[in-house]
């Protein structure tokens, strides 16, 4: 990409003292689309590489195994989409879509006049406010403790669908999965079961879920690949110490 550039620069600048004619050189608008489309292209590139050094603890390039096992635990990591604004709160003033009041509505067969008119005056409020944004009209729990785990067991059946591909043996393929899901956080996953993902084992879910705990302590530190580790290394000491403790 940057010889691309280069030589865009180089053939703009042959025009520019008339070594070569203006029938020569691309219109204007196109060398400048093209300038764009690669400038920003090579800094996607340099943020890809800038995550991937990061998530390394390395200050130069990984090769290139270690750059394809970095690049998919990033994968595996980022397959949800994170919200656009965060986990902001709703202002006051606007009106927002609240799903309990929907649940509470039709928890009857044959609900009440004023709980459906309540219903119809949310959706109008918010046309009246010209709030189109479903980040801002929709309520939302991303702290709760059911988000959370119902993402992790999301997270852990695509990890599962993975290692399935990569083992040879046929009893450890069959050890990832389970046929009878925890109900309560296999929600997000069962809206999902046309992409193929499977629902994992509870011990690999653990696993993950012991390491995002470790991650989330530790996601504002510089050294939080490290800091994960290390801390994953001396929870897993205190368990065995506490197994043999028992033991005895």
């Amino acid at each position: 990409m940057k010889e691309s550039l280069q030589l865009l620069n180089d053939w703009e600048h042959d025009l520019n003292f008339g070594v070569i004619t203006k029938d020569m050189f691309q219109t204007a608008s196109t060398a400048e689309g093209l300038r764009v489309s690669i400038l920003s292209t090579l800094d996607l590139a340099q943020y890809l590489l800038t995550q991937v050094r990061q998530v390394a603890g390395e200050n130069d390039h990984p090769d290139m195994p270690t750059f394809i096992q970095l690049h998919r635990m990033l994968a595996v990591f980022s397959v949800l989409k994170p919200p656009k604004f965060g986990n902001c709160e709703a202002r006051e003033e606007a009106p927002v879509i609240d799903f309990a009041a929907f649940r509470a509505s039709f928890k009857n067969k044959k609900p009440d006049e004023s709980s459906v008119a309540m219903l119809k005056a949310e959706p109008d409020g918010l046309i009246e406010t010209e709030a189109w944004d479903c980040n801002d009209i929709v309520t939302t729990g991303y702290n709760s403790v059911e988000v959370v785990d119902a993402i992790l067991y999301y997270v852990t059946g695509f990890v599962s669908r993975k290692m399935t591909k990569l083992l040879p043996c046929v009893k450890c393929r069959q050890s990832l999965s389970v046929t009878m899901p925890n109900r309560q956080k296999a929600e997000l996953t069962l809206c999902k079961t046309r992409c193929g993902l499977r629902h994992s084992n509870s011990r690999l879910y653990e696993m993950l879920r012991c390491n995002e705990n470790f991650f989330s302590k530790t996601m504002d530190d510089c050294d939080v690949f490290w800091e994960t580790g290390y801390s994953r290394v001396e929870a897993t000491k205190r368990t065995a110490v506490i197994f043999r403790g028992s033991a005895l």
